[in-house]
């Protein structure tokens, strides 16, 4: 099992990720579709990795992180190579709809119809805090999204 050694902390939060050694193929779930379409949003998994204290081993909420850290500096390749594992499990999924929204700007404004994402501050990739070995390669990626070991950890300093 890969375990990220230093971990992220700031004053209010942290978070880290563990990537599992291996996917069992046969315990991977399929995702709900719409007509073909997987529509990513508000109702598709956590959204919001901030304060609390748990652990979340859902390939849907890792979806969403992965996104979240994409999107949060712009990488559209990252987003390419999700898309790309998604549809590596699900080769059914005509589209993907991502409504979510992770712009700092447009959360706080209200300006989006899409649901809030976000990672807390440094433990973002955009705020300096890494957490994205996943995009490592197609094949760390795949252990985090899809393996039964991999899980994203969150916590904060005042617990």
């Amino acid at each position: 099992m890969k375990i990220r050694s230093g971990f992220v902390s700031n004053s209010s939060s942290s978070s880290f990720i563990v990537i599992g050694d291996s996917v069992n193929w046969h315990e991977v779930k399929e995702l709900e579709l719409f007509e073909g379409d997987l529509v990513v949003d508000g109702d598709f998994g956590k959204c919001e990795f901030g304060w609390e204290q748990e652990q979340r081993y859902d390939v849907e909420s890792k979806i969403i992180w992965c996104y979240i850290q994409a999107k949060s500096i712009d990488k559209q390749e990252w987003i390419n190579m999700l898309e790309e594992a998604i549809r590596s499990r699900n080769p059914e999924i005509s589209n993907i709809r991502w409504e979510l929204c992770v712009e700092w700007e447009e959360r706080m404004e209200g300006g989006s119809e899409y649901a809030d994402a976000y990672i807390d501050h440094q433990s973002s990739v955009s705020g300096g805090g890494g957490n994205a070995e996943m995009f490592d390669s197609m094949d760390a990626l795949e252990r985090f999204l899809f393996s039964g070991d991999s899980f994203i950890e969150t916590d904060n300093d005042n617990h």
